[in-house]
């Protein structure tokens, strides 16, 4: 089966579970969609875990799936259970001191080289997927917070497919654009940000109690998402090419690894939390 036919099909079913499953499981706190976040953060910590190791990690891929489902998980505790972050802050303190303790500790002068690439390499376990992911029941949380996360996946999914589609029918004379994603066209930027603003301005005509204010909020709000999904998918190219890695895994078909598939939303959820407050 082609890549273009896994892709589609992919978008004809897995876009419309994850609305399905953010409408029909309300329950605690939209238990449904933040447990797939938690196990998503879990098998993309796992692919970090394995892509570093190309670049002399010695991170065990069971301290990835630890670290990744933590943080969104303490995260989903903490605002459903106690209406507070405070067990997420302290679980994401707790993360770093261990991580730190670890990557500094050395038995010989000649591993002392290694220490700043370990920190380094810890601390992108640490924030990508999982201290990214905490976002994901924060959001949910809020008021009218089953409809903003249902708008958050609309808002980046269309963007990556309508990114896709405009970019093999329209950009086959402009790709080539970025080094490190060459398929990337000038077609397919402008399809993606298209979308993610249809979709803000659709969502303010739609539930304007949700989103007060004047249009011109939505539009800039789309904007941003909108560049902030393009530029999370950039962000996991260049990780992955750095590693010398086509793919970050092979869980999905037609995608590859779980964080090929969740690259935009990871990046993105913190800037959609904070922007949706700050605007609305």
């Amino acid at each position: 089966m082609s890549n273009i036919v896994n892709r589609i099909l992919l978008f004809l079913l897995g876009l419309p579970l994850l609305i399905v499953t953010v409408y029909f499981l309300p329950f605690y706190n939209n238990i449904g969609i933040n447990i797939i976040a938690i196990l998503a953060s879990a098998i993309g910590g796992i692919e970090m875990a394995n892509m570093l190791k190309n670049k002399g990690s010695n991170i065990p891929s069971v301290a990835g799936a630890l670290i990744g489902a933590s943080l969104p998980l303490t995260s989903y505790i903490s605002v459903s259970f106690f209406n507070n972050m405070e067990i997420a802050i302290f679980s994401l303190i707790f993360i770093i001191v261990i991580n730190l303790s670890i990557a500094a500790f050395v038995s010989s002068e000649e591993e002392l080289p290694l220490v700043i690439p370990r920190i380094g390499q810890r601390f992108l376990l640490i924030v990508y997927p999982g201290a990214f992911l905490m976002f994901i029941p924060r959001l949910t949380a809020l008021s009218g917070g089953t409809i903003l996360m249902a708008i958050f996946i609309l808002s980046v999914y269309l963007n990556d497919s309508m990114a896709y589609v405009t970019g093999k029918l329209l950009g086959k004379n402009n790709n080539n654009i970025i080094f490190i994603s060459p398929n990337k066209s000038i077609a397919g930027f402008v399809g993606g940000l298209t979308a993610s603003i249809a979709v803000t301005v659709s969502a303010q005509l739609i539930f304007p109690k949700l989103f007060p204010g004047h249009i011109i909020k939505s539009v800039f709000f789309g904007i941003i998402i909108g560049f902030s999904t393009i530029i999370g998918d950039l962000l996991e190219s260049s990780i992955k090419r750095s590693c010398n890695v086509k793919d970050s895994g092979s869980i999905i078909p037609g995608r590859g690894g779980m964080l090929d598939s969740i690259d935009s939303p990871v990046f993105t959820a913190p800037l959609f939390f904070y922007l949706y407050i700050l605007l609305f």
